[in-house]
């Protein structure tokens, strides 16, 4: 009872006679007035601070002063003592519930014992009189005893037991038997102004009668049972009161100015509460069984920067209920006295650091609120209140895990925390949270200097080197900002949001984005912050243009361009790409820049920005270019003849590429002009290429005839070597000589002009394609010559004779000229040629073609092959001489057995 608290409120405009007395039942306040009036006011919501809706006001008829109102809940009515009168109301219209009744003479109205819900038995002390009466509820009110007894000043009943006092003492009675008990005499004080007396005061509490009388500087009070047992020490007042009541553990008791309010069992002083110098105190009593909204608590709960429905506002007005002790009344307000509202309490302790007892409390009202006599959303209110001030305290300790924990069951506006980062935070943000979290939350410094005040604390930072102790703050600090990109990314994937919130969802989600963008972008390990930020982006955001801002802002162009992705500005994407690719903008996150804008062609793009930044890649990097061309062709977004619509003559080296990979069977002759077009047309450009070819052409003449491949194996060999362009070349040389062997014949006259007119001179460094050209013609003797008279392939003449032998016989004499036309070195490759095809050719023929100067041993291998081929034949015609005259003589002898046959059968038959 120490944290007693006086709840006030102004007295109503309406009321302009001096208050006396005040009361309040089943929502009805009433107020007595000097003059004789009593207002009636609806208290239906319990809010001290709102003015009372005023229901009806009526003067008594002896205009007197209103002495006391009270309840009597089994009539539903209320008793008004009025100067020495008093009569029976209706407590909602103050009408009068016994019309022809009024007591006079009154001097005390009381109830027989602490109770009175469902009592209808009161006891009236008049000037003459004791009476125990009845009230009922159809109009009859019966005495049930009656004592002449007068002079009385002030009486309490309990029971059958009634404590009074007289004139000169206090006594007890029983109201049955009549038997009197004296007890002891008053202390009489005269005043030097005309006697005045200060008036004893008897309190019923529980069983006993508290009997109090003194002087204007004090008075003491003493407990008596029913017999009039003194039970307790006495009790002292530094004042005479000027009202008393008690409960189960205080007394409190009113002056002028003060509150006193004593423990009942140690008759101690335990708080005194004083009013400011203009007020006084005029009237105090009980309550019980009455609730009123805690302004205070309410002011916490309320939420800033939303909008309330009836439903929260109902919500929060009982989440606020407080349970008044007393009604008090002064010169200008009146109000309740009741002890610190339990939430104001826990939430004391929790900002002393004192925080799991608080939470327990809370959670066992979340879990079973009937049992506290509270609805599920007042226990939820009050603990998500809690839970939130406690992620506020944990966090301001250092605490993070357990301010993690709290915060995402809260249920607090995330911007709430965000405002502890200043490099995340702007003036302009704003965030609906309780009030009292609000001022809580003003008392919170920023992360920086909460990290060094909870470090400071630390003995160990203390007492080490100035160096760790920096390192230590760059750790805690880190931990600080670890755990708000915790919260803020496990708030981005929750898809529930409070109530309170939904108005402003958005406005939460940029805040939310705009902060977890910012943690990232600020990550040390920029592998790790571009993957949490890439995939913040492609989760979807609320505020699409202010992200987009920030990453401008910021210069993350590679982060701005996965955003654009996200929106399908495909245009905005390849743009980005491309100015980071060219050096327009800088971007460490961004590599591979190629490939990636490969790998994003291939989705589906509008035409128009795809063939722009098709060919642009073309240009810059024609592997990746012919890719694109290559898968866009496989789904069957593009055609070939799209290709060649939008290539130009720039980009043979991709065109041609992908012609070749993407197998167009229809446009070979298109790509047999652009390879050998290509191919002709690069050596002016590539002078290495032409000079190694050329070293080539002359080292392979020059190769002894016998150790020499065909010039085929040898450019195999030779691609190996060749650098990455001249692969390229030596790609489109084996492509032209693929081509060639298989296109169309029509095909084959198209490149007439490129290989002989434009590329003449060139023409030269490609033997391989001047034979296929003439082969694919028929020119049988210009291919042969090709092979032969130019480069001394030898060997590929031979193969060549060997393909064309069914169709063109006398190949075989034209490779032998030609061979002996290339010189002297030929020699042995011919001894080996008419050695393998000695019956292509006649000895007249071959000795008219040998130089003079020639050893004819060369020829031995021929002329043996010869000689040994006409002793075949000539062995051939006796053995057939032989055979035909012994057939011939086998013959004459059947026929002639066939002859004496005949004539045998002949003359059996006769």
């Amino acid at each position: 009872m120490s944290d007693i608290e006086l709840h006030e409120s102004a007295i109503p405009k309406e009321l302009d006679s001096p208050v006396t007395t005040i009361a309040l039942y089943n929502n009805h306040l009433y107020f007595g007035t000097e003059g004789g009036d009593v207002f009636l006011y609806n208290f239906s919501n319990f809010q001290l601070n709102e003015s009372p809706e005023l229901v009806k006001k009526i003067s008594l008829v002896s205009k007197s002063r209103v002495n006391r109102i009270l309840a009597m809940p089994f009539l539903g009515a209320v008793f008004i003592h009025h100067g020495s009168f008093a009569e029976v109301y209706k407590e909602d219209d103050l009408t009068q519930l016994y019309p022809s009744i009024s007591f006079k003479g009154l001097v005390e109205f009381c109830h027989p014992g602490q109770r009175i819900d469902e009592k209808s038995t009161y006891l009236i002390v008049t000037n003459t009189h004791l009476k125990l009466i009845s009230f009922q509820k159809d109009g009859i009110i019966l005495v049930k005893n009656e004592l002449k007894y007068p002079n009385i000043q002030t009486a309490r009943v309990n029971g059958h037991i009634v404590c009074l006092v007289t004139e000169n003492s206090f006594e007890l009675l029983d109201i049955l038997t009549f038997d009197t008990t004296p007890l002891f005499p008053i202390i009489k004080y005269d005043s030097e102004n005309n006697g005045l007396m200060y008036k004893p005061m008897i309190v019923l509490h529980s069983n006993e009668f508290l009997l109090i009388t003194g002087s204007p500087k004090d008075a003491i009070g003493l407990f008596v049972d029913s017999q009039g047992n003194v039970t307790r020490s006495t009790l002292t007042f530094s004042f005479y009161p000027k009202h008393v009541f008690s409960t189960s553990h205080y007394v409190f008791a009113i002056s002028s100015s003060s509150l006193q309010i004593i423990d009942i069992n140690t008759l101690s002083l335990v708080k005194s509460i004083n009013l400011k110098d203009d007020e006084s105190f005029s009237f105090i009593s009980r309550l019980t069984s009455v609730h009123f909204c805690d302004r205070q608590i309410f002011s916490k709960f309320s939420a800033v920067n939303t909008a309330s429905t009836s439903k929260t506002s109902d919500t929060i007005e009982r989440a606020s209920f407080s349970k008044p002790s007393f009604i008090f009344l002064t010169n200008k307000s009146w109000g309740f006295g009741a002890e610190a509202h339990f939430m104001n309490k826990l939430e004391f302790s929790i900002t002393i650091g004192d925080i799991e007892a608080p939470l327990r409390r809370v959670s066992k009202r979340l879990r079973n609120p009937k049992k506290y006599g509270i609805t599920n959303d007042v226990a939820y209110l009050q603990s998500a209140y809690l839970e939130q001030i406690s992620a506020l305290q944990y966090w301001k300790q250092g605490q993070y895990e357990n301010s993690l924990s709290l915060l995402e069951t809260s249920k607090i506006d995330p911007r709430v925390v965000i405002s502890l980062y200043p490099d995340l935070y702007h003036s302009e943000l704003s965030y609906i949270a309780f009030q009292g979290v609000i001022s809580f939350r003003k008392s919170i410094l920023s992360v920086d200097d909460t990290v060094a005040n909870v470090l400071k604390s630390n003995e160990l930072f203390r007492d080490t080197d100035q160096y760790t102790q920096r390192q230590m703050i760059e750790i805690t600090k880190e931990n600080a900002y670890i755990m708000l990109m915790r919260y803020l990314k496990n708030y981005k994937k929750n898809t529930s949001i409070s109530e309170y919130l939904l108005s402003s969802q958005r406005d939460v989600m940029l805040a939310v984005e705009h902060s977890l963008l910012l943690l990232y972008l600020n990550m040390d390990d920029l592998a790790a912050g571009t993957k949490n930020a890439k995939e913040l982006l492609e989760s979807g955001l609320t505020g699409v243009e202010d992200i987009k801002d920030v990453l401008i802002q910021k210069k993350e162009y590679y982060l701005l361009s996965v955003l654009l992705a996200t929106v399908r500005d495909h245009d905005g994407v390849l743009q980005t790409w491309k100015k980071l690719i060219t050096g327009d903008y800088e971007d460490r996150r961004f590599n591979d820049g190629l490939i990636k804008i490969r790998e994003y062609l291939v989705n589906d793009i509008e035409p128009s920005t795809f063939w722009e930044f098709t060919t642009w890649l073309c240009k810059h990097d024609a592997t990746e270019g012919t890719r694109v061309l290559l898968d866009k062709t496989v789904s069957g977004s593009i055609s070939a003849e799209d290709v060649l619509e939008h290539l130009d003559s720039s980009q043979d080296d991709v065109l041609i590429d992908y012609l070749v990979k993407s197998n167009s069977v229809t446009h070979r002759a298109l790509l047999l002009k652009l390879c050998v077009n290509k191919l002709l047309g690069s050596l002016l450009d590539h002078n290495d290429f032409k000079n190694r070819l050329e070293t080539a052409i002359e080292t392979f003449r020059e190769l002894p005839c016998m150790e020499k491949p065909t010039y085929a194996q040898y450019l195999e060999q030779l691609w190996g070597d060749m650098s990455d362009f001249s692969t390229h070349l030596s790609f489109y040389y084996l492509c032209s000589i693929n081509l060639m062997e298989n296109v169309e014949e029509e095909s084959i006259d198209k490149i007439k002009d490129i290989l002989f007119d434009i590329h003449v001179d060139n023409l030269y460094l490609f033997p391989q394609l001047e034979h296929s050209f003439y082969k694919r013609k028929k020119n049988y003797e210009k291919a042969l010559s090709v092979l032969v008279t130019n480069i001394h392939d030898y060997k590929g003449g031979e193969a060549y004779c060997l393909q064309i032998d069914d169709v063109y016989p006398q190949c075989w004499c034209n490779l032998l000229e030609k061979c002996i036309s290339t010189g002297d070195g030929c020699s042995d490759f011919i001894k080996e040629l008419l050695y393998r095809r000695p019956f292509s050719y006649t000895l007249s023929y071959v000795c008219e073609q040998i130089p003079d100067h020639w050893n004819l041993n060369l020829l031995a291998d021929f002329l043996c092959i010869l000689q040994k081929r006409n002793a075949e034949r000539l062995n051939e015609s006796q053995t057939r001489l032989t055979l035909e005259k012994s057939l011939s003589q086998n013959l004459e002898e059947l026929f002639m057995a066939i002859n004496r046959r005949n004539v045998a059968l002949g003359k059996n038959e006769i």
